[in-house]
C-alpha cells in the first residue's frame, strides 16, 4: 500500500517543467543518494520541487523529509505522517490559491480600466489558474504535524530554494527562519521597486515582472498563504500599475476612443518642435490721422495675413490616465515666432477737394506708405488631448490654440496735391505743394483663440510630425523631438 501511495504521489505532482539537474544540485545534501543516481526518479523530483516552490516554498521541506525517510527505509508511522501531511498541505494550498486567483479576477473586473486593458490582465491571471488539479490521497488535516517537525529545517529548504546555493549545508546553529524572512523581504522590495518605477513612468522589464509574479504569488498582500511577509499592495493594483503600457496590448480595432502616446510610451515627456508656416494671424485695426488744421482722416495699414516664416516651441505631455482612452493625457506647447510687415507700397487713403480758406481751393490726396517694421515676437499656447488613433503611431487630437501678439508698425503719411487761389474772375496758376511727410507708428496688441484638430505621427521613438488644422481656416505643419522623462 505504501508503495502505491508513493507512486501516486510522484505521478500526480507532475505540473511544471523543471530546471534540469540544477535544482537537484541545490538540494543534493538533502536528497537520498538513490534519487540522485536514479534517472527514473530524478526528473519527477525536480518537477515536484519546482511546483512546491511556486506554491509555497515551505512545502518543499515536507516533500524532502518524506523522500528521506522513504528511501532510507525508515518506514512506518513517521513516513506515513509526512506523506499525509504533505498531501494535505498541497491539496489545501492549491484550493486556496485557485480561490484567491478567482477573487483577483473579479477585483480586476471592478477596476476603472478600459475593456482592452482589463482583458489583457484577466488573460494573464487566468493563465495562472489551473482549472483542474488532481487531489492527492490524504487524511483528515486535523491529524496535526508529523513527528520530528523542525521549523528551522523547513525554512532552511525555503532558503535554499531562493539562494539556489549548491554548497550550503544545514547548520543547526543558524536561524534559517530569519534568513528566509530576509529573502522574502528582498523579493518584496523588488516588487515594490517595479511598482514605484511604473507609477513614476520609468522603464521596467514587463516580461521579467510577469515571470516573477508567477513564481511568487504568495508574497502579495491578501494572498492564499499565511505566516509570510507580504507586499503593501494587492495583486490587482500591482498588475494594473506595471503591466499596462502603451503599445503592449492595444490592437487597432479594440477601442473607439483609445489612448495614444507617440513612441508607444505612456509617460510625461518634453518636446521641442518647429512649425512651418507659423499661423500668427493678426488683424490691424483702423488708424486715424489728424492734420495740423484739426481735420481727421481714417486709414488702414496691412491686411490680416501676417505669416511668420516659422515658429519654435517647447512642449510637455502630462499623462492623466494609465490606459488608452479619451483625455488620457494633455499635451501643451508654447510657441514663439518672429514677424515683420513687408508691405512697401503706397496707397491713397483719403482724397481731398475743398476750400481750406476763403480764397484757397485744395485738391489732392493723402497717401500712406507702410514700411517694413522691426521684427516682433508672436506667442502661442497650444493645448491638445487624444480623441482616437489609427494604428500604433498615428493619433488624432483635439484642442485649442491661444495666440497673443504685440507689435509696433511704423509708417509714413504725406499729402500730394494742388492749391490754387480761388478767384472766379481771374485765371490763376495752381500752386503745387508737397507737404512734409509725417512719420507715425501704429500699436497693435491682440489675443485670439481658435479650436484645432491635430494629426500626430510618430516616426521614431524620439521624433514626431504633425499637421494642425486651425479653425481660422489655416493649416500648419511641424516636426518635433521628444525626450521621455
Amino acid at each position: 500500500m505504501k508503495r502505491v501511495l508513493f507512486i501516486l504521489n510522484v505521478i500526480m505532482l507532475l505540473v511544471v517543467a523543471g530546471s534540469g539537474q540544477q535544482i537537484l544540485d541545490v538540494f543534493k545534501h538533502e536528497l537520498p543518494e538513490k534519487i540522485l543516481k536514479n534517472k527514473r526518479f530524478s526528473p519527477e523530483v525536480e518537477k515536484n520541487i519546482l511546483e512546491y516552490g511556486r506554491l509555497d516554498p515551505r512545502i518543499i521541506y515536507f516533500y524532502l523529509e518524506y523522500l528521506r525517510v522513504k528511501f532510507d527505509k525508515k518506514t512506518g508511522d513517521r513516513e506515513n505522517a509526512f506523506l499525509w501531511y504533505l498531501n494535505d498541505r498541497v491539496n489545501e494550498t492549491r484550493r486556496l490559491r485557485s480561490k484567491w486567483l478567482h477573487k483577483v479576477l473579479q477585483e480586476i473586473k471592478d477596476l476603472d480600466l478600459g475593456e482592452n486593458a482589463k482583458t489583457r490582465l484577466l488573460e494573464y491571471v487566468q493563465g495562472l489558474i489551473r482549472e483542474r488539479f488532481d487531489m492527492l490521497p490524504s487524511r483528515n488535516r486535523n491529524d496535526g504535524q508529523p513527528p520530528g517537525y523542525d521549523v528551522n529545517r523547513r525554512d532552511y529548504m525555503a532558503y535554499l530554494y531562493f539562494t539556489q546555493s549548491a554548497t550550503e549545508k544545514y547548520d543547526a546553529g543558524k536561524n534559517y527562519t530569519r534568513l528566509a524572512d530576509s529573502l522574502y523581504r528582498q523579493e518584496i522590495g523588488r516588487f515594490a521597486g517595479w511598482y514605484e518605477k511604473a507609477r513614476e513612468k520609468q522603464d521596467i522589464d514587463r516580461d521579467k515582472i510577469k515571470a516573477a509574479v508567477s513564481e511568487m504569488l504568495y508574497l502579495f498582500k491578501g494572498s492564499y498563504v499565511s505566516g509570510l511577509p507580504a507586499t503593501p499592495f494587492g495583486l490587482p493594483s500591482f498588475l494594473s500599475s506595471t503591466l499596462i503600457a502603451p503599445g503592449d496590448w492595444f490592437p487597432f480595432s479594440d477601442m473607439l476612443l483609445p489612448f495614444f502616446s507617440p513612441g508607444g510610451r505612456q509617460r510625461s515627456d518634453l518636446l521641442i518642435s518647429m512649425q512651418v508656416p507659423a499661423i500668427n494671424r493678426m488683424t490691424v485695426p483702423g488708424q486715424t490721422y489728424t492734420d495740423t488744421r484739426g481735420d481727421s482722416y481714417d486709414y488702414t495699414l496691412s491686411d490680416d495675413q501676417t505669416y511668420a516664416e516659422f515658429s519654435v516651441g517647447l512642449g510637455y505631455t502630462l499623462p492623466l490616465r494609465r490606459e488608452r482612452s479619451l483625455f488620457s493625457y494633455l499635451r501643451s506647447f508654447v510657441r514663439f515666432s518672429r514677424k515683420q510687415f513687408t508691405s512697401g507700397e503706397e496707397k491713397i487713403f483719403e482724397e481731398v477737394s475743398k476750400f481750406v480758406y476763403p480764397d484757397y481751393w485744395v485738391k489732392g490726396a493723402y497717401y500712406v506708405q507702410q514700411k517694413k517694421s522691426k521684427y516682433f515676437i508672436m506667442t502661442q499656447l497650444e493645448l491638445s488631448t487624444p480623441l482616437f488613433f489609427l494604428g500604433d503611431n498615428l493619433a488624432l487630437e483635439i484642442g485649442g490654440l491661444f495666440h497673443y501678439s504685440k507689435a509696433r508698425i511704423p509708417h509714413r503719411i504725406f499729402y500730394d496735391g494742388t492749391v490754387k487761389i480761388y478767384n472766379p474772375n481771374a485765371e490763376v496758376d495752381p500752386i503745387y505743394t508737397d507737404s512734409r511727410p509725417v512719420d507715425l507708428e501704429a500699436g497693435v496688441s491682440q489675443f485670439m483663440a481658435w479650436p484645432l484638430i491635430s494629426a500626430k505621427y510618430s516616426i521614431l521613438d524620439y521624433m514626431l510630425i504633425n499637421v494642425d488644422y486651425i479653425f481660422n481656416g489655416e493649416i500648419q505643419y511641424g516636426l518635433g523631438m521628444r525626450w521621455p522623462l
